[in-house]
């Protein structure tokens, strides 16, 4: 059987800082049918020039230009990749080791047509780190009650998917989520891979993390849209999250069902 070519997107814009241990975790892979494309939106920094550099010993397919937010970016790649599966891999996020590729590959051999995810490893400000686990109940879709999802970053998803149903651009922040409920909508499969795939910042500059209120309107608004029936379980959590006692029994829940230290 002939390897499935799989293709990583990375997004960034003015990525000096970030853009290069990205682009070395993709090249370090040990698997060999990766096509690597890179959106970058216009950047008015030292981004352009760094790809550009990595482009003379590793194939990388680049465009830049201005866009209108992440998803119109992410829509970008996906209309230029060529693979059978699709990863998001931004600025600032890293492929946890040099097998990862090849890991998702083996499983998806196995398994056929679907969304595969893994867990991550969150980089937390002064060199601390731990693992975000995201077992089966991840891809159910009861999980998105508690007003969680999978990280994208996380995900493989069928580039046929991607291609037929691409990002909502009407969405700054819950695009993504937006794209997985609409999938489990559609009767997409979701399947758990037992590995990390990659390392995620959470250093306080993301977008969900800078405007919580925004992040919350929007996940509610994929609610409504795709689970009407599970929002009243959705507005329950939402209800505890503004109640600082609820909000910490939560948060414990939370730690010890989904993160470990490293």
């Amino acid at each position: 059987m002939k390897n499935i070519i799989i293709t990583v997107i990375t997004v960034c814009r003015n990525a000096e800082k970030t853009i290069l241990p990205t682009m070395e975790s993709v090249m370090r892979q040990t698997y060999p049918d990766i096509e690597y494309i890179i959106v970058d939106g216009d950047s008015s920094d030292n981004t352009l020039a760094m790809i550009e550099r990595v482009a003379e010993r590793f194939p990388i397919q680049y465009i830049s230009e201005p866009d209108s937010g992440i998803y119109d970016a992410m829509n970008k790649g996906i209309g230029l990749a060529s693979g059978e599966y699709i990863c998001f891999l931004n600025a600032g996020d890293m492929l946890a080791d040099q097998d990862v590729v090849r890991k998702v590959a083996a499983e998806i051999k196995k398994k056929g047509l679907g969304i595969y995810y893994g867990s991550i490893i969150y980089r937390h400000p002064g060199n601390v780190s731990e693992v975000r686990t995201y077992g089966k109940l991840c891809g159910k879709r009861i999980y998105y009650c508690t007003g969680d999802c999978i990280n994208h970053q996380a995900v493989f998803a069928a580039s046929s998917y991607l291609k037929t149903y691409k990002f909502d651009t009407s969405y700054k922040i819950c695009g993504d989520r937006e794209w997985m409920m609409r999938m489990h909508r559609r009767k997409a499969k979701f399947i758990c891979m037992p590995f990390i795939i990659c390392s995620y910042s959470l250093d306080g500059q993301s977008v969900s993390i800078s405007n919580d209120s925004l992040y919350h309107l929007e996940a509610a608004r994929c609610m409504k849209e795709y689970f009407p029936l599970e929002y009243v379980i959705f507005c329950l959590f939402e209800a505890c999250r503004r109640n600082a006692f609820f909000s910490r029994i939560l948060h414990g829940i939370y730690r010890l069902l989904y993160i470990r230290k490293r």
